[in-house]
């Protein structure tokens, strides 16, 4: 149970991490935000997040890009989910969300959270 809420802990303060590095990205690149490996290479993101999916720390994490068009600047989803979210060999019990529209951090324990999700 310690892992998990330490996973956890650590999920909900990448997820914050990453806002941050996407905000100075986006301010460098005329509003455009960056995938991971971008991050990586730009950022100083850590390259265990290399790649489209990557799991660290018992986390899958998945980060959704929309490009800018004429109707609607760029934004970007990001998701947290447990590589294992349930049973003794759990590596988390709760699903973390942002998003370039929202300042905060969401949480869901049953399912992959959204922007609807309470802010933790």
């Amino acid at each position: 149970a310690m892992i998990r809420s330490g996973n956890e802990t650590s999920a909900a303060q990448t997820l914050d991490r990453i806002r941050t590095y996407q905000a100075q990205y986006a301010s460098r690149n005329r509003g455009k935000f960056a995938t991971f490996d971008q991050l990586v290479t730009a950022a100083g993101l850590d390259e265990k997040f290399t790649g489209d999916r990557p799991v660290v720390n018992g986390y899958v994490f998945t980060l959704t890009l929309e490009e800018p068009s004429s109707a609607k600047p760029a934004s970007y989803k990001l998701n947290a989910d447990p590589q294992v979210p349930t049973g003794i060999t759990a590596t988390g019990t709760r699903f973390f969300y942002t998003d370039s529209a929202i300042g905060t951090i969401k949480a869901n324990d049953t399912q992959p959270a959204k922007a609807e999700d309470p802010s933790i």
